[in-house]
C-alpha cells in the first residue's frame, strides 16, 4: 500500500495506553486486550479477510483447544496457562497487523471502538 493509500487507524481504541498510573494501565490493557480478541473473532468470520492472513489464529486456536501443551499443567501449575496467553496475545497482534486496513477500521467502528483521544493501534507489521 503507498503512502498516499494508507489509512489512518489514529481514531481506534484498540492500541497501546498512553502515559496513565499504574492501574489505569492495566485496565486499560485488559479492556483493549478483550477489544482486540472481539475484533478479531469478528475479522475471522469476514469473508474479505484472506484466508492466508487467519491461518495463524486458526492454528493458535487449535493448538490452545488440543490437549497437547509445551508448558504441562503438572510441572506448572496453574501457570502452565501463560504459553497458551502468550500464543493468543501474539496470535492477535500479528492477525490485527496482517487485516486489510479498511477491514480493520469498518469493523472496529462497527463495534464501536473509536476515541478520539486514545493513541492507538499503528498499521502494518
Amino acid at each position: 500500500m503507498s503512502e498516499e493509500q494508507a489509512i489512518d487507524l489514529s481514531h481506534l481504541d484498540i492500541g497501546r495506553v498512553g502515559n496513565a498510573n499504574p492501574v489505569q494501565e492495566r485496565v486499560a490493557f485488559f479492556r483493549n486486550l478483550y477489544r482486540r480478541g472481539v475484533l478479531s473473532l469478528r475479522l475471522l468470520f469476514d469473508g474479505r479477510v484472506p484466508f492466508k492472513t487467519k491461518l495463524l489464529p486458526i492454528v493458535v486456536i487449535g493448538y490452545v483447544l488440543s490437549p497437547l501443551d509445551l508448558i504441562p499443567l503438572i510441572l506448572t501449575g496453574p501457570l502452565g496457562v501463560i504459553d497458551d496467553l502468550v500464543l493468543i496475545t501474539f496470535a492477535i497482534d500479528r492477525f490485527l497487523q496482517n487485516v486489510p486496513p479498511e477491514l480493520l477500521v469498518e469493523w472496529a467502528e462497527r463495534l464501536g471502538y473509536t476515541n478520539e483521544d486514545a493513541p492507538m493501534l499503528e498499521a502494518g507489521g
